[in-house]
């Protein structure tokens, strides 16, 4: 990790990790991802947009909180190495 990405996940883990899953996991990635793939799904198979939506706005959501866990200790687990780094 550069100074800038040590500064940004600074600013990131103070505000805590259930907001961090909230925002990135369950509205950036679950919420997107469900408009997406029930965009594509409807104009692929023809059906109707709501069809999809319907089912996609809750499984993607849920997948949302583990990408936003997922990522969050990975990037903990590379802050708190990089910070181990520099105290030696």
């Amino acid at each position: 990790m550069n100074k800038k990405q040590i500064k940004n996940w600074e600013a990131t883990r103070s505000k805590g990790k259930k907001r961090f899953v909230l925002i990135s996991g369950v509205l950036n990635w679950g919420v997107l991802t469900a408009i997406l793939w029930s965009l594509v799904m409807s104009y692929t198979s023809g059906s109707r947009f709501l069809n999809y939506f319907l089912i996609a706005i809750v499984v993607f959501p849920i997948g949302g909180v583990l990408f936003g866990h997922v990522t969050w200790n990975f990037m903990e687990k590379k802050y708190l190495k990089e910070k181990s780094k520099k105290t030696k």
